[in-house]
């Protein structure tokens, strides 16, 4: 059985960038986070997936 989804924001959260809301992460397209400093391909799947669960995703995204 797969656990349930958790994100500690804290381990991804590009302040350097002025985000500290995860529903800012809707202004960006995923191009533009990934481009952001310690944004990496695993950061990016886990904040999609967070966005996700809130029924929101990154500019561009439907």
């Amino acid at each position: 059985m797969r656990k349930p989804f958790s994100f500690n924001m804290e381990s991804y959260w590009p302040t350097g960038a002025g985000i500290s809301r995860l529903e800012q992460l809707t202004e960006l397209s995923e191009v533009e986070l990934s481009q952001l400093h310690g944004i990496g391909p695993s950061a990016v799947s886990q904040l999609r997936r967070a966005l996700a669960v809130r029924g929101l995703s990154f500019a561009g995204e439907k």
